[in-house]
């Protein structure tokens, strides 16, 4: 039998390295040992570390996934109902977190109204009116091709 210590478990380290980090390593076989536990305690470490930067009761973060914008299927529909237009959203793909609406009266533009509905008034009577839907999600805003035009009643 030889006295030739164990094959180290870090050979690319240098024990005279490993003896000023571990001093209290007698043999090549205590500095292994003892690299192995100080690279286990480090990744305990940092499980620990991650999982005190999360809320209570949370699930991990979860990486971010790459979702689309919405895409529009079908154009919006616009009708008159007294003196009331509706507009709908029209049908879309990738499924949309909110809606907008823009509305055009008479080839100008209504700023005040960025709802479904846009309630006529008397100037209004005799003027062509559409409505454009913008769908957004997380992956981002998409404007729906304007809706049919409408003869104001």
């Amino acid at each position: 039998m030889s006295d030739t210590p164990p094959p180290t478990v870090f050979p690319d380290l240098d024990p005279v390295l490993m003896m000023r980090v571990h001093p209290e390593a007698e043999s090549v076989a205590e500095l292994d040992a003892a690299a192995v536990a100080q690279g286990e305690a480090t990744a305990a470490a940092g499980a620990e570390q991650q999982a005190s930067q999360q809320e209570p009761g949370k699930p991990p973060e979860q990486p971010p996934v790459d979702i689309p914008p919405p895409v529009n299927k079908d154009v919006p529909y616009l009708s008159q109902t007294g003196s009331t237009l509706n507009c709908t959203m029209g049908n879309w793909v990738v499924t949309p977190d909110s809606y907008s609406y823009a509305w055009t009266i008479g080839g100008s533009v209504v700023g005040s109204v960025t709802g479904p509905t846009y309630i006529v008034t008397p100037v209004d009577v005799g003027l062509t009116a559409t409505c454009v839907v913008t769908a957004t999600n997380a992956g981002g805003s998409t404007a729906a091709p304007p809706s049919n035009a409408v003869t104001i009643a």
